[in-house]
């Protein structure tokens, strides 16, 4: 696959593929239009210079999406290494306590409906 670099944030490169760019031209394409029904009185340059400008600020809410995915997927490490750290060092009175409980299976029976 074909891709071009956009940077670096919090220590991940942010690849984007080359596709990317065709439908930004096809959603500032459709934005334009669109823009130029509602607003009869823009010219054709302003039309396309929202319609890219919309277009963009969507491609970046993606980008801030997919970046909220990866904090969280880091937060979710942190907090799992810590959890470990910590749940160990008190898993055997854990295991203690699971041993003292007297549980009993749960049966449920079903009746079969008698013909009335």
């Amino acid at each position: 696959m074909r891709y071009f670099r956009l940077g670096r944030v919090v220590g991940i490169d942010i690849h984007v593929n080359w596709s990317w760019l065709l439908i930004f031209g096809l959603v500032s394409w459709s934005l334009s239009l669109t823009f130029g029904q509602i607003h009869n009185e823009w010219s054709l340059n302003v039309r396309w210079g929202m319609a890219m400008l919309a277009a963009f600020l969507f491609f970046c809410s993606v980008l801030v999406h997919e970046l909220a995915h990866l904090s969280l997927f880091q937060l979710g490490l942190r907090w799992l290494k810590r959890f470990l750290a910590t749940g160990l060092l008190v898993l055997p009175d854990f295991q203690a306590c699971l041993s003292n409980l007297r549980l009993k299976p749960v049966v449920i029976q079903t009746v079969p409906k008698s013909n009335v």
